[in-house]
């Protein structure tokens, strides 16, 4: 399996596990207080966790033990070191909490101590020629293809609460607009192709863009003038108001309020959490002589909450595909922008997905106007291109597996 550049990805750690912090518990006779800290509390495959852990009073005998019982514990004494590796994880692995617990033993009585670890689960990446998407531990190793329940390639993908991956398609010969799928690949369910009139809600000529559940559990998908609400089964609920043309990127704010782009426009509409109105204005921006951004498309939270989106900077010498961080404590402006040394030749991101320090993004479709790319990361910050998510050009959709609730 080739290895490729580490992927850093978006996960709190989960609560007590936090470096220092310790969960601590007697068994039999009289307690003995255990303390343990571990120093990655959040780790990638691949990377070590050092759990140390005290008692306090002298002990005999410390033993050691892991749940669930995957990857390899080394103990030292009172320390213990837990690493997985690629090998022992498959394509369908998600965010894994692992609970390291020390027994100590003792003339005073016994007692435990505990530590969690996290390890990141896979990425997919959904391929853009072919109905299947291609699995990346968080250390970068390839786990292959998986074949996945779409009739054609996926134009996006998403995560559903429940650990379920959306997948968005091109709804030729009567295939659902989206569906949701299993970690394995398989279908689970089909998102509703018709409204109760029983007019298509997406067509080969005006398609899904993106899509995302919200907060409220409703899933949105972009791509006509007026974005299309689904519950989080794929029943169709109601399409949200009016758009000045067709929908492309989304992300709801930390507000709830949604932000969409659409075609022909460097601006931001920001709808209520309903969809049922619309608010539209000019994103704001300072550019050199000569210079100025084409349409905004993808959109993205990075892990402060502020927004990201994808566009055209069109220049003298060429245009470039850039990523913009958008302020919106007033009317929307730019306030900062990848380095020209970092943007993409000929190719505006065509998905965002925020990854902690880095913000990986996949190509847009190559066509007359534009090369071809491979996916690519970006420093948060936006200060600097980190290089490819991986190797390859043909990718349309990117999702992290988190942790199934």
């Amino acid at each position: 399996m080739r290895r490729l550049l580490p992927l850093v990805l978006v996960l709190a750690p989960a609560a007590g596990c936090q470096k220092g912090e310790t969960r601590s518990r007697s068994t039999g006779g009289a307690a003995l207080a255990v303390s343990c800290s571990v120093d990655r509390p959040v780790a990638r495959v691949g990377e070590p966790a050092t759990i140390q852990c005290t008692a306090a009073a002298p002990a005999s005998a410390v033993s050691w033990s892991l749940s669930p019982e995957r990857g390899a514990l080394s103990p030292a004494g009172p320390a213990a070191t837990f690493v997985l590796r690629a090998s022992q994880v498959d394509p369908s692995f998600g965010d894994t909490a692992f609970t390291v617990t020390a027994t100590f033993a003792g003339e005073k009585g016994s007692g435990t101590g505990s530590a969690v670890v996290t390890v990141l689960g896979n990425t997919w990446l959904a391929r853009g020629d072919v109905p299947q998407v291609e699995a990346f531990a968080s250390d970068g190793t390839s786990l292959g293809l998986v074949p996945v329940g779409l009739e054609g390639p996926a134009v996006a993908l998403a995560t559903r609460a429940d650990g379920a991956i959306l997948a968005a398609q091109v709804p030729r010969s009567g295939a659902p607009p989206v569906v949701a799928l299993s970690r394995d690949g398989g279908r689970v369910a089909a998102f509703a192709a018709l409204d109760p009139q029983g007019a298509p809600l997406f067509t080969a000529e005006y398609p899904p863009r993106a899509l995302r559940q919200m907060r409220d559990g409703s899933i949105w998908v972009t791509g006509g003038t007026r974005p299309v609400i689904y519950d989080a089964s794929g029943r169709f609920l109601r399409r949200a108001a009016e758009a000045p043309a067709e929908t492309i990127g989304l992300a709801q704010l930390p507000d709830g309020r949604v932000a969409v782009t659409y075609q022909w426009a460097f601006a931001l509409g920001l709808y209520d959490e309903t969809g049922s109105t619309l608010a539209e204005s000019v994103i704001g921006r300072t550019l050199p002589d000569k210079e100025s951004y084409g349409e905004v498309g993808a959109l993205a939270l990075d892990a402060q909450g502020r927004l990201i989106a994808a566009a055209a900077h069109l220049a003298p010498a060429g245009w470039t595909g850039t990523l913009l961080r958008i302020g919106l404590d007033g009317p929307p402006v730019v306030e900062a922008e990848l380095p020209a040394a970092a943007r993409v030749p000929n190719n505006v991101p065509w998905q965002l997905a925020v990854l902690a320090t880095e913000i990986g993004s996949v190509p847009s479709p190559e066509v007359a106007t534009s090369k071809a790319s491979c996916p690519q990361r970006f420093g948060a910050d936006l200060g600097g291109s980190v290089g490819c998510l991986a190797p390859g050009t043909q990718y349309r959709g990117v999702a992290h597996l988190g942790a199934i609730r």
